[in-house]
Order: C-alpha cells, then structure tokens, then sequence
C-alpha cells in the first residue's frame, strides 16, 4: 500500500505544509520582482496588454492572473500548487526511467531552500520549473508533439526558456526526431 501510495502521501503532507506556510507567513519571498510580477498578474483583466508584456512573461500573467484577485495570498497559493504539479511530473519521469527510491527524487526537490523561498513568492521560477518537469515527462513517454508545445511555452515565462529551447532542439536531432522541430516555434507563433 505504501508503495503504490507513496506519491499521494509525499503530495498530501506538501499540501499541508504549504498551508501552514501561506496562512502563517506573510513575506512576499522577494521583494523585486515578485511584487511586479504579482501586480502585473493581478491587473491583468483591468489592463489586457499585460497578458502580452514580455516583462511580465504573458504565460505566467495569464495562468496566474485569476489567483492574483485574491491578494498576494492567491499567488503564493498558485504558485504552491505549480509546484505540486512539478512534483508530481518529477516524479513520474522518475518511475518512467525506472530510478530505484524514486521518493528521493522529491525529497530533494522539496527541500531545496530556493525552492521554499520561491514557492511562497510571486515569483515566476516555479511556472518554469513545471513546464521543463512536464516536457520532460512528456520526452520519457515520447509524446513529442506535446513535449514541444509545452518546451515552446518557456520563453513567455522566463526568458531562460530560449536557452532551453535551443538544448532541446538538440536532443530532438539526436534522438532523430527532426519532424518535431518547427513545432519549438509554436509558443512564439501563437503570441505573436
């Protein structure tokens, strides 16, 4: 049982203790950018450019956007359930590739303290790190297709994400998968 539930658990006491976290501490995990990020999210509906400023990373503003209403506890709490996600992918991927103790995976990830600090922030690293956990789950499945749309996305929430889509465009030729290749392009394709 605990085998086959040892992922619920793990995401089940992450839950609890982002609660504890959110309801307890009222930081902003930094106070630059994720201020600005968080109030570029939070009017977003009054001010629809936003949802296509690069600065503010229209991916990140458009799915955090209905969270940011709520104050800056909506964003800790979007962000909070992002990394819920990335867990989650991680995790799988792990057990795709067959890893033996692939709990410590996410004991790893769950306690690397930049990760804490920007979990709890209006921040857009954890959007980030949940779109590379994906593609890469989506890699080990070998769904190409998704795995590109989802890669392409990157650079609307951190512009790092031209980096990663280079690297990618790579393992792609490596891996003689070149038919997928112009589909990298579909996030710029679809903001523009």
């Amino acid at each position: 049982w605990l085998k086959t539930n040892t992922l619920w658990l793990f995401l089940s006491a992450y839950a609890i203790f982002a609660a504890v976290v959110i309801l307890v501490f009222t930081g902003t995990g930094d106070s630059g950018d994720s201020i600005l990020h968080f109030l570029f999210a939070q009017s977003a509906p009054e001010h629809p450019e936003l949802y296509l400023n690069h600065w503010a990373k229209p991916v990140f503003t458009l799915l955090a956007s209905p969270f940011a209403q709520f104050g800056f506890v909506g964003i800790k709490i979007f962000n909070a359930l992002v990394v819920g996600f990335t867990l989650f992918f991680t995790y799988k991927t792990a057990t795709e590739l067959q890893l033996k103790r692939s709990i410590f995976v996410l004991l790893v990830i769950a306690c690397a303290p930049l990760l804490i600090r920007h979990t709890f922030s209006g921040l857009t690293e954890p959007l980030f790190a949940l779109f590379i956990a994906w593609g890469m789950y989506l890699v080990v499945r070998k769904k190409w297709l998704w795995a590109c749309i989802i890669i392409s996305l990157l650079p609307f929430v951190r512009s790092e994400g031209l980096i990663v889509i280079t690297a990618f465009g790579l393992l792609l030729l490596v891996r003689k998968q070149w038919k997928y290749i112009p589909w990298l392009l579909f996030g710029h394709i679809a903001y523009s």
